[in-house]
């Protein structure tokens, strides 16, 4: 019995410390447990601060991309409308040109009707033709679309103008022969400004030549015909032999300063006869303070300057030149070009592209517009840039002497053309419809590129006219 006591008192003994085993290991666990979780609390709250500022800058972030797509979606929009804004433009100016055709075809028939006008309480009679196709005066064009009607104009009944009759009556003559002459410089003052209301730039430009040129002459006129002196100069310093080839360089009539002016309509041109280096330079002083390329809005005088720089190294005249063909005015198409510059030479064709560059060509032999194309040979020609986004100086460049036989070429669907598509395509070709991207530069092929800097001296190799200026020399 003692014996069964004892193992049981053992075993009891035993169990005991198996619990206390068992509760001591289940206190260490809780407290391991305690531990780690002491352990990512604190990692948390390490972290906090990082995950508070990704949030943030995710929030703005969303933010940033919501506004982007509201952004995104406005711009579509713009997008859309300014689309809808150009397909109108552009059948607007399809109902414009269908309605310039009309009007022109309609002037053609009509051109030999008579127009009855009131000037200021004068009357007058002339035809269509005399008015618009000589003139190409957007006055005169307006008049006759909108207020002229064959049916109804009549001599009883003529279109009414509130100028002076006087002198419409020198600029109707002007109109119908291509002549003025004018003793007056008041008068010249008056037409000036009747010329300015009519519209007629052509007219315009050389009344303003006269009138620059009277103002040089006029000193050096009146000593030769009073025989006096200036202040501070001797008598024997002054004589006809040096003061009369001066005058007569200025003005064709000393005596009463009449200059016969060149018609309006293109006279078969001819190339005009050389001049020694050294005249030219002489006049160079004199011509430069009468804006030698007149009626230009292109050029500037440091741009003229250069120009007859070039010019002058193959054409030596004392001359200056007159604008023929102004593409804002005249029209962008290549028939523009054709009808108010063929037959035409020497001429300089002057251009600026929608990106403000400004270069052009020269070429010494009259524009003509051939059933085909066909190239023109002109050792004369030359290329040259006045301002380009490279920053390179104004500079020529001649044609290169193995393509001097196909130099230009004339096509009735371009405008001017310099060098030939046989030669891997044109150095410079404005082709029908001169302010869309249609034109070209293969620049350089058949001229010479001094800058080494290729078609981009020039624009890029397709590019759009914001403005085209076309002209020859004045024959005075």
């Amino acid at each position: 019995m003692s014996q069964t006591n004892g193992v049981i008192t053992a075993t009891i003994s035993n169990n005991k410390l198996n619990i206390n085993d068992n509760n001591n290991n289940n206190n260490n666990n809780n407290n391991n447990n305690v531990d780690s979780a002491l352990d990512v609390l604190q990692n948390l709250l390490t972290l906090a601060p990082v995950l508070k500022q990704n949030l943030i800058l995710m929030s703005q972030q969303l933010t940033q991309f919501i506004n982007y797509s509201e952004d995104f979606q406005k711009l579509n929009s713009t997008i859309q409308l300014m689309q809808l804004k150009q397909e109108k433009l552009e059948r607007e100016l399809e109902e414009f040109r269908n309605d310039r055709n009309n009007i022109d075809k309609q002037l053609e028939i009509n051109a030999e009707d008579r127009v009855y006008l009131d000037i200021g309480g004068q009357r007058f009679t002339t035809t269509v033709k005399t008015l618009i196709q000589r003139a190409n005066s957007t006055f005169f064009q307006t008049l006759i679309n909108e207020k002229w009607n064959v049916n109804t104009n009549s001599f009883d009944k003529p279109i009414f103008i509130d100028r002076d009759g006087r002198l419409f009556d020198i600029i109707l003559k002007y109109l119908r022969t291509g002549e003025l002459n004018i003793e007056e410089k008041k008068m010249l003052k008056e037409i000036l400004t009747e010329a300015k209301f009519y519209k007629l730039r052509t007219l315009e430009d050389e009344l303003n030549l006269m009138l620059k040129k009277d103002e040089l002459f006029t000193p050096v006129n009146s000593f030769e015909i009073s025989n006096q002196s200036p202040p501070c100069s001797p008598l024997s310093a002054l004589t006809k032999s040096r003061f009369l080839p001066v005058a007569s360089g200025l003005l064709t009539n000393s005596a009463t300063r009449v200059l016969p002016i060149s018609p309006f309509t293109p006279s078969k041109s001819k190339t005009h006869p050389a001049q020694t280096a050294s005249s030219w330079r002489s006049n160079v002083s004199l011509e430069n303070r009468l804006n030698i390329f007149l009626g230009s809005t292109l050029l500037t005088t440091e741009y003229e300057e250069k120009l007859l720089e070039f010019i002058g190294d193959d054409i030596q005249q004392q001359q200056p030149w007159r604008l023929i063909f102004r593409a804002s005015e005249h029209g962008y198409d290549a028939s523009d070009f054709h009808r108010c510059c063929d037959s035409f030479a020497p001429t300089v064709s002057i251009i600026q592209t929608d990106f403000g560059n400004i270069f052009g060509g020269f070429t010494s032999i009259p524009w003509s517009s051939p059933a085909l194309r066909s190239d023109q040979a002109d050792p004369k020609a030359f290329l040259f840039t006045l301002k380009n986004s490279l920053n390179v100086s104004p500079t020529k460049f001649p044609v290169a002497q193995e393509y001097q036989q196909s130099a230009i070429s004339h096509n009735p669907t371009c405008g001017p053309n310099f060098g030939s598509p046989k030669n891997e395509g044109s150095d410079l070709c404005l082709r029908n419809k001169f302010n869309e991207k249609t034109n070209c530069i293969f620049f350089p092929k058949s001229y010479i590129d001094s800058t080494n800097q290729g078609g981009l001296i020039f624009a890029k190799k397709y590019f759009a006219c914001k403005e085209v200026e076309v002209f020859t020399l004045m024959a005075i």
